[in-house]
């Protein structure tokens, strides 16, 4: 049996586990990887049923380290697509309790993904989550963005906390 569409193949390859594979497919694996992000064990445990749980020797229950959210995080940047940009950033704000390497994660799949994220993070710089406005800072300083308006150079230097810079530039 083979799935009989990229997206299909895209859950099927979320059902095994094998993020390599899925990762591969693009754009086409966003959308369930992005549903698997939002709704965790309970979306990868119906994805296991539903192919019959004969293809895997057991189902992938949610560990205390985050290892399968991780993985998602990890592959949704190794998609490459700019379709990935939103369910990455949702990371920041959904998760922002969660473990410093999971931020790590999405931090490196929106450097992999590269400028196209670069609109959406932007607009994060000014989030009401400080997690989020740091990562999304760190990226786009990564990328070689640098910001067009004293407003975005503001928002910019909050999110990096770097207050002397913010002194000298209200001086």
């Amino acid at each position: 049996w083979k799935p009989d569409t990229t997206e299909l193949m895209g859950v099927y390859l979320i059902a095994k586990r094998d993020w390599d594979e899925c990762a591969k497919l693009g754009e086409p694996a966003v959308k369930p990887l992005a549903e698997a992000l939002d709704r965790q064990q309970e979306y990868i445990l119906e994805l296991w049923d539903s192919f019959g749980g004969s293809l895997m020797p057991s189902p992938p229950l949610w560990d205390e380290n985050h290892e399968i959210l991780e993985a998602i995080v990890s592959t949704l940047g190794k998609t490459g697509a700019a379709g990935a940009v939103n369910p990455l950033i949702n990371t920041f704000r959904n998760y922002s309790e969660l473990t410093h390497e999971l931020h790590e994660y999405a931090v490196a799949a929106l450097e992999n993904i590269g400028e196209s994220a670069t609109g959406k993070l932007v607009e994060l710089l000014s989030a009401r989550e400080s997690t989020a406005r740091g990562c999304a800072a760190r990226v786009l300083s990564e990328l070689g963005w640098k910001p067009e308006s004293d407003r975005l150079r503001t928002d910019f230097l909050l999110a990096e906390e770097k207050w002397d810079e913010l002194v000298i530039m209200g001086e």
